[in-house]
């Protein structure tokens, strides 16, 4: 999962911050795993986070948006 979601430059590249990339990377490392200390599904907690907080961010903006405004007034009135 690492190489295609969360290695800079892969195919299907999420959007985090760099720490938080970084976090999992030295989560995955040989030495971490060895340790048993964090779970494979414990790693990503934190990109999934991340990419939530992105997320209501965007949708808070696109709420705002006039775009937004717009597409409601033509949906309001549509009958249906």
């Amino acid at each position: 999962m690492y190489e295609t979601y969360v290695k800079p430059n892969s195919v299907l590249e999420i959007n985090i911050i760099s720490p938080v990339r970084d976090a999992v990377k030295q989560g995955l490392s040989q030495e971490a795993m060895d340790s048993g200390e964090e779970t494979l599904a414990g790693i990503f907690d934190a990109c999934q986070k991340a990419c939530f907080v992105l997320m209501l961010d965007t949708w808070k903006r696109y709420l705002a948006s006039e775009n937004y405004s717009t597409m409601m007034i033509k949906l309001s009135q549509i009958s249906f």
